[in-house]
Parts: C-alpha cells; structure tokens; sequence
C-alpha cells in the first residue's frame, strides 16, 4: 500500500506471514495493531488462518530528492528480544509475561526514536559517478550510494539506487530501492516487467 501525503510517502509491505490457528487468531484480533498493520490473507483448507504484518517505510520527496526516515538513534532490543525468547521457548517464563516484556521494550524504543531524513536519491548524485558516499551532513548515515541501473520504461526513466554501509561491528548492510521518474517505487507499486 502506498499514500501520499504532501512530500511524505509512506509505504506498507508485507514484513511477515505466518499460519495461525484459531486460538492464536483469536489473540491476534485483540492486538491493537490488527486491521492496521495486521491482515488476514487467506484461510487454509485445514482451517489455519494465513496472517501478514506489514511494516512502513517512510520517504520525503522534495525538489527533486528523495529522502529516508530512519531512526538515528535505534536502541539494542533485539539482544534482549533474543533473551526473552529463551526463557519463553525453555518454557521458563509464560507467553503473557514474554508479551509484556516485548511490548515494554516496543513501547521503550518508540520513546527514543529520533526520525531523520536522509538524502538516498536525486539524480544529479550520478552526473559523474556512479558511486557516491554522502556526508553525515546530508545522510546521518554517510551511506555509500549507488546507481546500480538505469533504463527507460513505458516512457519512464527508472533507476535501481543501492544503499550500502557498515554496522559498529563492521558488517556490511545493503539495500536497494527500484524508482522511476515520478518516484513510483517500481517493485512495491507492481509497475515493472523487468
């Protein structure tokens, strides 16, 4: 899903699906986040309900740029995430204390979110390179940016601009992001035949 809103874009997209059975279901329809962020997609021959978690990436397109919203200040959870799944999958500690747990580290992380944008695009980034690494300045991140392709379709000019960069400990992080012209994100909005 995709919406517009003055030059912020937001996009939906499927971040898990997973297989439940009712009595899960039924815990699921009492999430807050179900009929938002949570869907169902299909129901399965053996009753199982089939249900996506969608995840939204966020994007500022102004005078000819496009910007991510990332969080520049993302907090460690995942390592206390992991922890807690341990005693939860021993059997060590029950589901609604393991799910208060995530919820109060969820609820912690969204307390300390900074949102910044930075610079992932505009095409005057390539006049005479096809690699950039932008300063901090621009990009919080100082992501090396890289036009991977760029050819005409329907019309359109579309680009496949690859952000990479490295983790503290030193491991290497990639994406990448197909858009065209007019800033429709090529795989997500299904408007490719490449």
């Amino acid at each position: 899903m995709r919406g517009n809103f003055g030059d912020t874009i937001k996009i939906w997209t499927s971040g898990s699906d997973w297989y439940q059975s009712l009595d899960q279901f039924k815990d699921i329809i009492k999430n807050q986040n179900f009929g938002m962020t949570q869907f169902v997609k299909s129901i399965d021959n053996d009753g199982r309900i089939y249900v996506s978690t969608y995840h939204q990436t966020e994007f500022i397109y102004r005078n000819d740029s496009l910007f991510e919203i990332r969080n520049s200040n993302p907090t460690l959870s995942e390592p206390l995430t992991q922890l807690f799944g341990q005693y939860f999958f021993k059997k060590q500690i029950d589901k609604k204390t393991f799910e208060a747990r995530l919820d109060s580290l969820h609820e912690i992380e969204k307390k300390q979110a900074v949102y910044i944008p930075k610079l992932i695009f505009t095409e005057k980034m390539f006049q005479t390179k096809k690699k950039v690494t932008l300063s901090k300045k621009l990009n919080f991140e100082g992501d090396t940016i890289e036009l991977e392709s760029k050819w005409n379709e329907n019309g359109k000019t579309c680009y496949v601009v690859r952000i990479s960069n490295r983790t503290e400990n030193g491991e290497k992080t990639t994406y990448a992001y197909a858009i065209d012209e007019n800033m429709r994100f090529i795989q997500w909005e299904g408007c490719t035949l490449k």
